[in-house]
């Protein structure tokens, strides 16, 4: 029997234990790639929810009727904890200050019946800045109960400074 031939049964028997050591070593670098996106998560997390982002571009279908408003200050918050390996629903929570224009802010309150707020909305510490002095806040259940669509939603409207705070969450 020659050198070759010899060898031929190990060198067959050493592929297949090779590539099984390849697999495991990519699988455990995949796994260790997750586990360490998941440490990030809280983090990643933490920022997002104290973002404050404000724009235009806030989505006018979960807002029905506030006129062409000039912006909108808003954040995003969960109960849940979306960074969890424990597979179930992640409820989340939008809150917002919304600038309306004047007549925007008089044609809402004239569409629906608004009482005074029986108490004050608590807002976000982040979005505090953006509600003016001396706001008085409104509340419609007309208009919560006929904007809400797949979502919740509460609004309060000061017409008289044109702002409205809103949050959304969903359920």
């Amino acid at each position: 029997m020659t050198t070759w031939t010899r060898r031929v049964p190990w060198l067959l028997a050493a592929v297949p234990i090779l590539v099984l050591l390849a697999a495991c070593g990519g699988v455990a670098w995949l796994v260790g790639g997750e586990v360490a996106a998941d440490r990030a998560c809280p983090d990643r997390l933490a920022a997002d929810k104290a973002e404050v982002r404000t724009d235009r571009g806030f989505p006018a279908e979960h807002l029905p009727g506030l006129g062409d408003f000039l912006d909108v200050h808003w954040q995003v918050d969960t109960e849940a904890n979306p960074c969890s390996r424990v597979l179930g629903p992640t409820d989340w929570m939008y809150q917002g200050v919304v600038r309306l224009r004047p007549a925007d802010a008089r044609a809402l309150a004239a569409a629906y019946p608004w009482e005074p707020a029986t108490a004050e909305p608590a807002v976000w510490p982040g979005l505090s800045p953006y509600v003016p002095a001396g706001v008085r806040w409104r509340h419609s259940a007309a208009y919560d109960e006929g904007a809400a669509g797949s979502r919740h939603i509460e609004l309060h409207l000061d017409p008289d400074r044109a702002v409205a705070l809103f949050r959304l969450w969903d359920s």
